[in-house]
This record gives structure tokens, C-alpha cells and sequence, in this order.
């Protein structure tokens, strides 16, 4: 008998030569299967599984023992009618020391869950072939992915788009596109990372965000030249857009013309904390934020009537109106606007309805603390509806395998949502999504989706939900 083979008898013995099966949970195309350890090949185990779903064909097998994962296993023939499964990578044996519970994951798991996609996280694909003249790339995302017609993908170097890249043809794992270069003497190469324009989680909501490729500078500010969002982004006539480097706002404009590739933005100065450059993001004004009351407006000169701010009746605004005042991120009181044009607004600071402008915190549903100020300032930040809640942390990654398997722990006794998509964070950005497959006193089991991460998830990365 061969070393590595012996390495396996204790897990039968563990396992007791039996079946073992994990609780389900949802409509998800994941769902726990019986399985049971084989052998071995080399340091990668074996694994046989029963009763797998007709949407598993195709998918991969997430074996653990006791809570901590044993990587993923991929299929690999079939033994007595049962499919075969080989782990992807050497299994550490220490770990097979309890119950051996198993998950198929089908195929089309992104797919499923791209409609609760968190709002931050990206749908990372690579260009697996590039056509004649560089005029079409093939890209290895499709169906399973719940790419269509009409999508479209970007890539970004240093922050900069140079190119766009519109879905004309769809397979179940690989699409066809267009190029539309963003910058001269563009050549794609196979095994570029692309993601998905805009983000599954901004396009659900109706919203949108581009990047800036050059920029104009002119005696009375700035032209910035961005990159044409796609056409299922729907913008009212003239959009306002707003920059920011690395989160930190940098300035606003408003469109004044269009072309295939670009939209061009003239900055208003007395709205800008310093020059645009390529690279930063721009946050497009979209028909459903104006629905939503998603308006983010900045005070952009001071005036005997109030402080003027970037929004007007082409945003839904009207005389009135009550929006609530940030400055440098704090809650500094509120508004009211006592005038209302077609591109700006009058605002006057008044005293907080709800509660009195003080530097003490009060309780209250806003978690933002809050400044006494003696009127507004330039550049101060007018929220019309209210901000979203900040997202909740449910736990912290203890442990990963195999490169998106983890062990977590969780931050209380409440039990946390099984296959749903949640944001993994670190140093408060999100670096892709996750889902928990079991979780239990105290400790859960998941996976990130490889699709979504700009990073690769480690221990002390957090597991959060948006409320």
C-alpha cells in the first residue's frame, strides 16, 4: 500500500466508511451532496459523491471536516455510478480529524446570485483571444455569468480606461465583443483582466460609474474627457458627474457634449477641492438616482441668500426641499432651499429638525457624528434623502484554503444568512463577495466567488451585509 494511500485510511475510519450530509438551505446552485473519502492521488484526495443535482454537472465539489475546509475538487471520471472528484491542490490530512461534509457548486453560482451583487464588488472575466486587427476579443465569461447582448466590458490601467470592449455574442462560459479603444495604438492581450461596465451591483441599483482618460485644462477650469458609459446606463440630458481619487472627493461638472467614446465635463472650479487627473473615478448622476433622491450636492460659492449648491430642477429639486449638511464626512446640520433654478439651488443652514446642531452626539438612526457650524462653507456636502446605513460585520476570516475557501468567526450569536452574497472587506474597501455555506456556535464555513475578488481573500478580512 503507498504512503499517500495510508495517509487516507484514518479519514475512512474518521468518516466511519459512511455518508455524511450538511444541511440545505435556499434555491442557490449550491447544496450539500453525500460524499465520502476514496483514497488518493499523490498528496490530492479523492472523494465519490451521491444524489448531486442535474444542475451540478459541470460544477466543483467544497469538502471540509469540522468546520474548516479541505478544498475544492474537481470532477474527475466516476466509480459504482457515482461521479469522482479530485481536490485541486494537496489536502492537509491533520484537518480530516471529524464528519466530512461536501457542497456541489454549480456552474451558473454567479449567474444566480448577480442580482444581490453588494454594491462596491466588481465581475472580474480575462480575454481568452483576440481577433484580427485587434478589432474583437473573446472574453471567458457567459451565461453562467448572466452575460448578454448588449453588455459591456472595460479595462483599466492605473485607474486610466483604454478600452471598452460591447458584448455582441454570447456563449454558457465565453462572449464575443467589439473593441472600442480608449487610447491610441491600443493592442489587447489575451489574459488581460476585464470587469464588468457598470458593476453588477451598481447596474441593479440604476447606477453608474466611469473613469477619467484625459484632461483639458482652460483658464476657467477644466474639460474632462470620460469615458462614454454604455448605453443601458439611462442619464437624463445634461449629467452631472463627480470625481474622486482613492474615495476622496475631488471635484464636479456637468456635461456639456458627447461622442461614441467620450463624455466631455466642464468642472465648476468653486466646486472643486484640486485638479482632476486621469485616472479618477466619475460618479455619473443617473435618471434613477434623481428618482431615488440619490443626490449628492456641494456648495459652490457663498452668497447673502445662502450658499449656492450644484443641483437644481433637472435634478427632481424644487423650493423647499430639506437636505442634510456634511463637512469633511460629519453631520453638521441641515438645509433648506429657499430658491430653486434650473442648474443650482439657494440653501440656507437652519436647525436641525430633528435634532439640535451640537458637537455632542445624540442617539439616532444616523451613525455620523455631528459639528456645530456657524453657517455653511464651500464645498460642504447637501444629501437629499438619507444615506444608506453603514454595512453590518458579521465576522472575520480566521482561515483560508485552497485560495477562496475559509473558516470564519463570527462577531455574535445571531445566526448569519446562509448562501447569500456578502461583501468581503478589508481596510474598509470591499475586495469581492462571499457566501456562507454552514454556520455553527459561533463559527461558518464559506467561500468567496473567484470572479469578484480584487484580492485574494486572507485571515482578518471581514465578512459585512448591507442592511
Amino acid at each position: 500500500m503507498s504512503r499517500s494511500v495510508l495517509q487516507v485510511v484514518p479519514w475512512l475510519a474518521l468518516v466511519a466508511l459512511g455518508w455524511s450530509r450538511a444541511e440545505a438551505d435556499g434555491d442557490a446552485p449550491i447544496a450539500p451532496v453525500e460524499a465520502r473519502l476514496l483514497g488518493s492521488v499523490g498528496p490530492r484526495a479523492v472523494l465519490a459523491v451521491a444524489d448531486r443535482p442535474a444542475w451540478g454537472a459541470g460544477g466543483w465539489v467544497v469538502g471540509a471536516c469540522d468546520g474548516e475546509p479541505l478544498g475544492w475538487f474537481e470532477e474527475a471520471g466516476a466509480r459504482d455510478g457515482r461521479p469522482v472528484f479530485v481536490s485541486r491542490h494537496a489536502v492537509d490530512a491533520g484537518l480530516a480529524s471529524g464528519r466530512l461534509v461536501a457542497w456541489v457548486v454549480g456552474p451558473d453560482c454567479v449567474a444566480h446570485f448577480r442580482e444581490r451583487w453588494p454594491l462596491e464588488a466588481q465581475l472580474w472575466a480575462r480575454i481568452d483571444t483576440v481577433g484580427l486587427g485587434d478589432q474583437s476579443v473573446w472574453i471567458d465569461a457567459g451565461s453562467q455569468q448572466a452575460v448578454q447582448v448588449g453588455d459591456c466590458w472595460w479595462y483599466r490601467v492605473a485607474g486610466q480606461p483604454v478600452a471598452r470592449y460591447d458584448v455582441r455574442l454570447v456563449g454558457s462560459g465565453i462572449c464575443y465583443c467589439r473593441v472600442v479603444p480608449l487610447v491610441a495604438g491600443l493592442r489587447p492581450r489575451a489574459g488581460e483582466m476585464v470587469s464588468l461596465w457598470p458593476a453588477p451591483g451598481l447596474r441593479e441599483q440604476g447606477r453608474a460609474v466611469s473613469a477619467v482618460s484625459f484632461v483639458e485644462t482652460r483658464e476657467d477650469g477644466q474639460v474632462v474627457w470620460v469615458a462614454a458609459p454604455p448605453a443601458t446606463v439611462d442619464t437624463p440630458a445634461e449629467p452631472r458627474v463627480e470625481f474622486r481619487r482613492a474615495g476622496d472627493y475631488v471635484g464636479s461638472g456637468v456635461v456639456e457634449r458627447r461622442d461614441a467614446r467620450f463624455w466631455y465635463v466642464r468642472t465648476l472650479p468653486g466646486a472643486c477641492a484640486g485638479d482632476v487627473h486621469v485616472g479618477d473615478d466619475a460618479l455619473i448622476r443617473t435618471v434613477a438616482d434623481i428618482r431615488n433622491r440619490r443626490i449628492s450636492a456641494r456648495v459652490f460659492e457663498l452668497t447673502s441668500a445662502g450658499g449656492l449648491i450644484n443641483a437644481g430642477e433637472i435634478d427632481g429639486l424644487s423650493a423647499g426641499d430639506v437636505g442634510t449638511v456634511y463637512r469633511a464626512g460629519n453631520r453638521i446640520g441641515r438645509v433648506r432651499l429657499t430658491k430653486v433654478q434650473r442648474a443650482y439651488s439657494v440653501a440656507q443652514l437652519t436647525e436641525d429638525g430633528e435634532r439640535p446642531v451640537t458637537s455632542r452626539a445624540t442617539p439616532s438612526t444616523e451613525s455620523q457624528p455631528q459639528t456645530k457650524a456657524e453657517g455653511l462653507q464651500r464645498i460642504d456636502e447637501v444629501h437629499f434623502g438619507r444615506p444608506p446605513p453603514p454595512p453590518v460585520t458579521l465576522g472575520m476570516i480566521e482561515r483560508v484554503v485552497d485560495r477562496t475557501l475559509f473558516s470564519a468567526r463570527l462577531a455574535n450569536e445571531a445566526s448569519p444568512p446562509l448562501l447569500t452574497p456578502l461583501m468581503l472587506r478589508r481596510a474598509d474597501r470591499t475586495i469581492g463577495v462571499a457566501v456562507l455555506l454552514d454556520a455553527t456556535d459561533g463559527q461558518a464555513l464559506g467561500l468567496a466567488l473567484a470572479r469578484s475578488l480584487t484580492d485574494l481573500p486572507a485571515a482578518g478580512d471581514e465578512l459585512s451585509l448591507s442592511p
